[in-house]
C-alpha cells in the first residue's frame, strides 16, 4: 500500500499531459504470473513490480518479461535476470556495504562485529564481511548477541576481552599472594565496532559499550538502528550510520510530501515513511531505464538515494551519512570513498 501510494504521489507530480496510463494489478489476487501477463495482454510499455522476493523469481522464472520490467525487490546474487529485468531493493546488504565502506575511508581497518543472531545479521555480516576484506580491512572478533535478550553483557565483554583482563589480574592476585585495587581494561588492538541493531535493542547496547570501556571506539551501524520520531535516541548517542536522504537531508519536494503524507494518513506515515520514499523513487527510475541511461556514469537524487544502475541490472543507492548527536540525526557533509586494493 505504501509502496503504491508513493509511487502515485510522483505520477500525480507530473503535468496531466505528460502523465503515463497507469493500470494496477493486484498480484495477491491473481499470482505474479498471472498479474504480469495479463499486464503485457493489456499494452503495458513498462512494469514496475512485483514486491516480493518469491513473485520476482516467479517472473524471472517464466522467461516471460517480454518488456521492460523494474522489479521491487532482489533476485539471489548466483541468479541471472532474464533480458528486460531490472531490479530495485531496499536491502540490508547494500548498507553493510556502504558501512564497510565509510569505515575504510575513515581510515580504520581493523575492528569488531556486533550483531544479532538472526536472519538479518547473517544476511549483514555476509555482505559487510565480504566487502570489508576486499577493501584490506580484518575483523578481529565477531559476536552475535540474543535480539530479545535484555542483558548484553556476556556477547560484549567477550568482544573486548574483559575476562581476559580479570584473568590475568587474578591470576596475578594468585601469584603475589595478595589482593588489590584492580580495573579491567579492554582489548586495545581495535579501531572500531560495527553493530547492527534495532531501535530497542541499539538503545541498550550503546550504553552497554559505553559500560565496559568501549566508550572511545567510534560504532557504525545501519539504518535500521534510528527511530526519527523518538526521544530516546539519546541513548544512540555518537553512533554513525547511511540513511536515506528522505530523512537526512529532506529536499524540497521530499518535506513536502511527507507533510502531505503526515496530513492525510498519520498513522500509516510513522510505520511505512520509508515505503513511501521507495515508492516514489521507483517512479522517478522509470525514464532512467526508458532511455538506456545505465552504468555508473549515470544518476538521479533520490529520496532513497543517489540512484544509479551497475551492469548487472540492480539499482544501487548512495545513502547519506550522519552521526547521533543530542538525539538528532546529523548529516555529514563529507562522504569519503574507500576503493577496493
Amino acid at each position: 500500500m505504501a509502496v503504491r501510494d508513493g509511487f502515485l504521489a510522483a505520477l500525480l507530480q507530473q503535468a496531466a499531459n505528460r502523465r503515463p496510463v497507469l493500470k494496477i494489478y493486484d498480484t495477491a489476487e491473481l499470482g505474479a504470473h498471472t498479474a504480469y501477463r495479463r499486464a503485457i495482454a493489456d499494452g503495458a510499455q513498462f512494469v514496475v513490480g512485483p514486491l516480493t522476493k518469491e513473485d520476482v523469481a516467479a517472473i524471472a522464472e517464466s522467461d516471460a518479461t517480454s518488456v521492460l520490467t523494474l522489479a521491487l525487490n532482489q533476485l539471489p546474487d548466483e541468479t541471472v535476470p532474464p533480458p528486460l529485468m531490472f531490479q530495485f531493493a531496499l536491502d540490508p546488504e547494500e548498507e553493510a556495504r556502504q558501512v564497510a565502506r565509510r569505515i575504510v575511508a575513515d581510515g580504520l581497518v581493523r575492528g569488531l562485529v556486533l550483531l544479532p543472531n538472526d536472519t538479518w545479521g547473517q544476511r549483514l555480516f555476509r555482505a559487510f564481511d565480504s566487502e570489508f576484506k576486499a577493501l584490506g580491512g580484518s575483523i578481529a572478533s565477531l559476536r552475535f548477541y540474543d535480539p530479545a535478550a535484555r542483558d548484553y553483557s556476556v556477547p560484549i565483554t567477550e568482544l573486548l576481552l574483559l575476562n581476559e583482563s580479570r584473568a590475568r589480574a587474578n591470576a596475578l592476585a594468585a601469584t603475589v599472594g595478595m589482593r588489590f585495587e584492580f580495573e579491567p581494561r579492554r582489548r586495545g588492538d581495535v579501531q572500531f565496532i560495527f553493530m547492527g541493531a534495532y531501535p530497542t535493542q541499539g538503545r541498550s547496547l550503546r550504553p552497554a559499550l559505553r559500560f565496559h570501556l568501549a566508550e572511545d571506539l567510534p560504532v557504525y551501524s545501519t539504518s535500521e538502528i534510528f527511530e526519527t520520531e523518538t526521544q530516546a535516541n539519546h541513548d544512540l548517542e555518537g553512533i554513525l550510520f547511511p540513511h536515506m536522504p528522505w530523512f537526512i537531508s529532506p529536499d524540497a519536494v521530499s518535506t513536502e510530501l511527507r507533510a502531505s503524507l503526515g496530513k492525510y494518513w498519520p498513522a500509516r506515515t510513522r510505520s511505512n515513511s520509508r515505503l513511501y520514499a521507495f515508492g516514489f523513487d521507483a517512479y522517478r527510475i522509470v525514464p532512467l531505464l526508458k532511455a538506456g541511461r545505465t552504468g555508473p556514469g549515470f544518476s538521479i537524487p533520490g529520496m532513497t538515494g543517489e540512484l544509479s544502475i551497475d551492469d548487472r541490472g540492480r539499482v544501487r543507492r548512495t545513502l547519506d551519512w550522519a552521526r547521533v548527536s543530542d538525539g538528532r540525526a546529523v548529516p555529514l557533509a563529507d562522504t569519503p570513498v574507500a576503493v577496493a586494493r
